[in-house]
C-alpha cells in the first residue's frame, strides 16, 4: 500500500490542516488516515476517499444500500433516497474518468447514509471503506 506523507494530504485540499490531527512529519497509509483518533469520521471518509477514488463506486454502492436499510422510518426516507442518488452520481462520474468528482459523490453517499442511522452509521461505514481500500491495493 503506498506510503503518504503530510504533503499527499494538503495536495487534496481538505478544509483545514491536516496537522490539526496529525503530527506534522506523519506518513502512513490510507488505512492509517481512517483509524485516527479525534478527527470526524466524514472527514477522514472525504479524504480517503480523493486519496482512493477507486474505492468511491462501491463504497456509494454500500452507502446506499446502508441508507435504504435503515430507512425503516418515514423520517430517514429522504436521506436514503439522497444516498442512492449520490451512489448514481458516483458511478457515473468514475465511469466519465472524474475520480475526483466520484470521490466527492461518494463521500455524500455516506454523509446521506449516516443520516439515515446516525446511531451507527460512522462505525460500520469506515469499517467497509477500509475493506475497499485494501481490495484496491
Amino acid at each position: 500500500m503506498k506510503q503518504l506523507s503530510m504533503a499527499d494530504l494538503v495536495a487534496v485540499r481538505p478544509c483545514y490542516h491536516p496537522r490539526r490531527f496529525l503530527p506534522r512529519d506523519w506518513t502512513g497509509t490510507v488505512l492509517d488516515i481512517l483509524e485516527v483518533e479525534g478527527c470526524p469520521a466524514e472527514d477522514r471518509i472525504w479524504i480517503s476517499l480523493q486519496l482512493c477514488p477507486e474505492a468511491a463506486v462501491p463504497f456509494a454502492r454500500f452507502c446506499s444500500n446502508y441508507a435504504a436499510d435503515a430507512a425503516d422510518c418515514a423520517a430517514y426516507t429522504e436521506a436514503a433516497a439522497y444516498a442512492a442518488y449520490a451512489a448514481g452520481r458516483a458511478a457515473d462520474a468514475y465511469a466519465a474518468g472524474q475520480p475526483v468528482c466520484a470521490a466527492r459523490a461518494a463521500a455524500d453517499a455516506a454523509y446521506a447514509a449516516d443520516a439515515a442511522d446516525a446511531a451507527d452509521a460512522a462505525a460500520e461505514l469506515l469499517e467497509e471503506l477500509k475493506r475497499l481500500v485494501l481490495l484496491c491495493y
